[in-house]
């Protein structure tokens, strides 16, 4: 896209300047012997682009500074003069003078000279579509009940202070008087394997994944 927009500023300045200059994209040096305009390319920028739901073009929005060189100082202001009023009927192109000109010489660490800085604007559309942004996000949860039960003996009856372990996540529990008991931070969406101590006996079991009904442990406590 560049040496486009390099081309089109070489035509331009051709058509304004005629016979009158060469075209040069040096800097100009400390003297000359012929009259040449010298567009020097110090600045590239890239202009924020309006989504539209599909790829932005590519844009690029170039800084030339612009001056003219040779050996009849009033012959080079007089295509300058020439220049800025032929870019106040060019779209593509547009001038800035004062500080602009000022700070490009002074990066370029170049003489300060009579001069503008043209801007040249061209855009390159791209194919593809822009994926639709993120608008919020919605969490869904999953109803978790908590793993609890029964500790009985091998007769069906209830087994108190029953001791439930489950060593894979750290939780203890102990039964009530009725035998049962509930094991926090543990959940039924889980299987987990438990230790249950009750009257000096201990047995382990598995609890699968979402069991239903009511989970009853018997431990055979006549040993």
């Amino acid at each position: 896209m560049i040496e486009t927009i390099d081309d089109d500023v070489r035509a331009w300045l051709a058509s304004v300047a005629g016979s009158m200059a060469a075209i040069s994209f040096d800097l100009p040096p400390p003297t000359g012997e012929q009259l040449t305009l010298h567009a020097y390319l110090f600045d590239i920028d890239r202009p924020l682009a309006v989504s539209s739901g599909r790829l932005p073009p590519m844009l690029l929005r170039l800084g030339y500074i612009v001056t003219c060189s040779g050996p009849d100082v009033p012959a080079a202001h007089a295509v300058l003069s020439k220049l800025i009023a032929a870019a106040e009927t060019n779209a593509q192109f547009s001038l800035e003078f004062g500080p602009a000109v000022a700070a490009a010489w002074t990066a370029l660490h170049v003489p300060a000279r009579a001069g503008f800085v043209l801007r040249a604007t061209a855009s390159k559309e791209r194919a593809g579509q822009i994926a639709p942004p993120v608008r919020g996000a919605r969490l869904e949860t999953v109803s978790l009940q908590p793993l609890s039960g029964r500790v009985t003996a091998k007769d069906g009856t209830p087994l108190a202070g029953a001791t439930i372990e489950a060593s894979s996540i750290g939780r203890t529990a102990t039964t009530d008087a009725d035998g049962r008991f509930t094991l926090e931070g543990a959940t039924n969406a889980l299987d987990l394997s438990l230790r249950v101590r009750a009257k000096g006996s201990e047995t382990e079991v598995t609890h699968a994944a979402h069991s239903t009904g009511d989970y009853t442990i018997a431990v055979d406590v006549t040993k």
